[in-house]
């Protein structure tokens, strides 16, 4: 059973440390010196602090993405612009420019033609 444990780590991670066989397999049979203790200690504790450091710079990748998302909608105080149309406002004015011109503009054109005559 515990070699099963073992041939599936090494199917995900390929490769495994002594401490992850240490985990999988269980404590030796035999005493360890205390210099090969020290050295499984001292790699636990260097994957821990690289797990560390890699949530760290995700973290901070994330916070920076969310700064550039915050800054890329920022409102602009200065910008200059118009008021906005309201729905149906563009088409009326089109429109009206498209209208033949009423009222004050045929009694000139009138006045304009009774002067030709």
């Amino acid at each position: 059973m515990r070699f099963c444990r073992l041939a599936e780590q090494l199917l995900e991670q390929e490769t495994l440390a002594l401490p992850d066989i240490v985990d999988i397999l269980g404590p030796r049979p035999f005493p360890v010196k205390d210099s090969v203790i020290e050295y499984l200690q001292e790699l636990r504790a260097r994957k821990s602090q690289e797990k560390d450091m890699a949530e760290d710079e995700n973290e901070k990748r994330l916070e920076e993405e969310r700064k550039a998302a915050i800054e890329s909608t920022k409102f602009d105080v200065n910008a200059e612009e118009g008021p906005e149309p309201k729905d149906g406002e563009e088409e009326k004015e089109e429109v009206d420019a498209a209208e033949p011109a009423t009222g004050a503009d045929e009694k000139k054109d009138d006045k304009d033609k009774d002067k030709k005559e």
